[in-house]
């Protein structure tokens, strides 16, 4: 069973656009994402899942840069993003894909290698996020390719957007499995890069952090995230 990590991000956020590209502690924020998912074990491969379309050509050709893998959606995959991670999956020949924001710089290798372990069961659906317990931007999401493949023809414009919504939608028509709870005492702050702000508190976050970023686990990050 080969697996990938596909990362989902665009250029036109409408909230923060241009924020997969702004610097966060000296690099960009999808130079985080990469790096850290080259952290985990049992990763076959890493691409990006972006758009053909001009705004996005800058976004591609940098994560081209760094080495990362990058498929390029039609145009009726700007909005089906479920369409476009499927693409994207299948342009690496995976059969199962972790779903990755490009907006959400910490992935968090123990539960990308724990969500893998439980791929050999034959699942539809490992993930984290049916018992909330980690920060907000610290999500796993393991997707068998070919079930959610089987899906797109059924999906409606939401569940199209938010690529793993009809699992939870319904549960019953799915093997899903959840992740290990977060071990470490979480605190209130967001993980992620959704508006200009949270980029400023993730910079003050990441001053108190006594080494690379990159190499910092998620108790570190997290217990800098705690500092009153």
């Amino acid at each position: 069973m080969r697996t990938a990590a596909v990362i989902l991000a665009r250029l036109d956020s409408a909230r923060f656009p241009g924020k997969a590209l702004l610097p966060l502690a000296g690099k960009p924020i999808i130079s985080h994402v990469l790096e850290r998912l080259r952290r985990c074990r049992g990763l076959d491969t890493i691409v990006l899942a972006t758009t053909g379309r001009e705004i996005d050509k800058p976004l591609a050709e940098y994560f081209e840069k760094i080495g990362g893998n990058v498929y390029r959606g039609v145009e009726e995959e700007v909005g089906n993003v479920a369409q476009r991670f499927v693409s994207a999956a299948r342009s690496v020949d995976a059969d199962y894909a972790f779903r990755v924001n490009g907006d959400s710089p910490f992935p968090d290798p123990r539960l990308i290698q724990h969500g893998i372990e439980l791929m050999e069961e034959g699942v539809d659906l490992v993930t984290n996020l049916i018992r909330r317990t980690y920060p907000y931007g610290v999500s796993a999401e393991l997707v068998r390719v070919s079930c959610l493949e089987s899906e797109l023809s059924k999906l409606d414009a939401e569940e199209q957007e938010h690529v793993t919504a009809r699992f939870y939608a319904y549960p019953e028509r799915f093997l899903i499995r959840s992740l290990v709870d977060c071990p470490w005492p979480s605190c209130e702050i967001r993980l992620t890069v959704d508006e200009p702000s949270d980029l400023g508190v993730l910079e003050v976050v990441l001053g108190r952090v006594a080494k690379d970023p990159i190499l910092a686990d998620l108790t570190e990050i997290i217990a800098a995230a705690r500092v009153e």
